[in-house]
């Protein structure tokens, strides 16, 4: 995981947990109001890394879990925490892949993020004090010993989902405002207004397996925030074959065939996205309000949104076919296209169409990388 990805990933958990937002797709992500205590803690870290079995947990120090309020942890060196916490566990413990300052809200607040790899659980820990060893699992929001199930699900055998990030991402927001007419009467009788809202995101599969990746549409979640709006369409994917030109065969014509399936890459057919190496595959979803009454106050309040914000945020979860965790990424926009409005006169001749393009958002870019 990249480290704005890490960044996005982090600044929107801890929004939705302030807001009191549902955090579903967040799992993984730990919230701590200080750095935990090595000599009691280990526990609480081996049983959320054995629930997750392999996939990324990002601990964020100095958010309170309840409440989302910033705290002012003990001053304290990553690695030296890590390296105290990992003499609790037998043999091998859950690697701290990297530490890093994340900033977020207006007044810049920051927090730490330790990235830690679980991908060889089972972990195990001693309990000196009773002379033996234990399996912790996290169960809901505490630490339990696993039972004989749980360490039998733990060792299914499972596929390693491919590294995923997004390749481009962007939202566009358009308006109108027309007359509302009816057959017989020479004017408007009244305005609609109509506004959409068009999410893309292109996403980067690093599939290097031997077997095919499937990746379900039905179970592809994608959310979008603009600071108090948050919309949650439902994903489509550009099928194999998909062009930007609608084509009709001729009268007694055949259709054309299907477009055959590359060997190699990655691609969309009827509700899946197949991998078979390294490629990527776009996502579409649309969130439109249509022919409303004017004046509708909500539609008045988010054309005032979208005209004035400067960022949003997507986030996505996509599921692996074989795999129990869901790979969730995030992906923060900024404006790149201003407010614009033109005039036009309605066809019938009775009134004036107004419509609207509130702005166009692409997928920010890191500051430190120079060839950004």
């Amino acid at each position: 995981m990249k480290q704005q990805e890490v960044d996005a990933r982090v600044q929107a958990a801890i929004e939705n947990l302030q807001a009191g937002r549902a955090v579903e797709d967040d799992t993984g992500i730990e919230f701590k109001g200080d750095w935990p205590d090595p000599a009691t803690k280990a526990r609480q870290l081996a049983g959320a890394a054995n629930a997750l079995r392999g996939g990324l947990l990002i601990y964020v120090i100095g958010v309170h879990d309840k409440t989302g309020a910033v705290t002012t942890p003990t001053k304290t060196e990553p690695q030296e925490w890590y390296a105290r916490i990992r003499k609790s566990f037998d043999q091998v413990a859950p690697e701290l892949l990297r530490s890093q300052v994340v900033y977020f809200g207006d007044e810049s607040k920051a927090v730490v993020a330790l990235v830690i790899d679980t991908s060889q659980f089972p972990y195990v820990i001693n309990v000196p004090s009773e002379n033996r060893r234990e399996v912790p699992m996290r169960v809901a929001s505490g630490t339990e010993s696993a039972h004989r199930n749980q360490l039998v699900r733990m060792f299914e055998p499972s596929l390693r989902a491919p590294a995923m990030s997004f390749a481009e991402g962007g939202v566009q927001v358009d308006w109108k405002d027309e007359p509302k007419t009816v057959v017989g009467e020479q004017q408007e009788i009244g305005r609609l207004w109509s506004l959409e809202v068009k999410v893309r995101a292109k996403i980067l599969v690093e599939h290097f397996g031997i077997h095919p990746t499937t990746l379900p549409v039905r179970d592809m979640r994608l959310r979008l925030t603009c600071a108090d709006f948050e919309t949650r369409p439902e994903v489509r994917v550009k099928h194999l074959g998909d062009t930007d030109f609608l084509t009709f065969p001729r009268m007694g014509e055949a259709a054309p065939p299907e477009p055959v399936p590359p060997q190699h890459g990655v691609y969309a057919r009827d509700n899946y996205v197949i991998a078979t190496a390294p490629g990527d595959f776009t996502a579409t979803a649309t969130t439109d309000f249509r022919n409303r009454n004017a004046p509708d106050q909500m539609l008045s309040g988010l054309r005032e949104l979208f005209i004035e914000t400067d960022e949003m945020q997507i986030d996505i979860a996509v599921s692996v076919v074989g795999v129990a965790n869901l790979i969730k990424l995030s992906c923060r926009l900024r404006r790149s296209e201003p407010f614009s409005e033109r005039m036009s006169k309605h066809p019938m001749g009775k009134g004036d169409i107004i419509s609207g393009h509130l702005g166009t958002w692409e997928m920010a870019g890191s500051d430190s990388d120079p060839w950004a």
